[in-house]
């Protein structure tokens, strides 16, 4: 399989470079070229739009800041749609509308290639190291297809579900993780307002 990867910032330039190290042939397209530097002089080769890498590729990945962002590489102008080929699959990690996700999948879908939302878990740490969580929804049998790409930057791999259960899931994880942060800091007030110190209640929590 030919990798293609769109969006080279604080996650997708990691998981790229564990997609290169493993092995497969890797396009690379960014807004920015100097971000792809480090993975060319790896050899990953350039391409100067997204259209282009889904000409090139088997495999596309995108992962960039939302759902607009998604939204114009794939069905803009220069965007995936224009050349993504049949049996091709796209992999969509960016945190997204789980319509958005469907809507492209649908365009996808008429063009021949199959379309995966799969958002990560792990935060920037976990895409250095290698050991993040991705939420899979989509056909199932494709995910399976793809997975040898996915587990080379990931130390799970989920399916939830139909496509959009991926972005549905990431969304009700994040939160979860919230509302979990908020309680914590609302039971440490309450501990040390009734007269126990933070270090000590943190410690307590910790060990309980």
């Amino acid at each position: 399989m030919r990798v293609g990867f769109i969006g080279l910032g604080n996650m997708g330039a990691p998981m790229a470079g564990f997609v290169l190290g493993a092995g497969f042939s890797l396009v690379i397209n960014d807004l920015r070229r100097e971000a792809a530097a480090p993975l060319l002089e790896r050899g990953a080769v350039w391409a100067e739009s997204p259209r282009d890498v889904a000409a090139q590729c088997d495999v596309i990945c995108t992962c960039v800041p939302g759902p607009p962002e998604m939204q114009a590489v794939t069905l803009g102008a220069g965007g995936v749609l224009e050349s993504v080929t049949p049996g091709s699959v796209v992999i969509d990690h960016t945190t997204n509308a789980p319509a958005v996700v469907r809507d492209v999948g649908v365009a996808m879908k008429a063009r021949g290639a199959h379309m995966l939302d799969a958002p990560l878990d792990g935060g920037r740490e976990g895409a250095l190291e290698g050991q993040l969580t991705l939420f899979v929804g989509g056909d199932e049998a494709v995910m399976r297809r793809v997975k040898p790409v996915l587990d080379t930057f990931s130390r799970s791999v989920v399916w939830v579900g139909e496509l959009g259960a991926g972005s549905i899931t990431k969304i009700v994880h994040n939160a979860l993780a919230m509302s979990i942060d908020l309680l914590l800091a609302e039971c440490l007030t309450l501990g040390a307002k009734a007269g126990v110190a933070v270090p000590r209640l943190v410690e307590a929590f910790r060990e309980g």
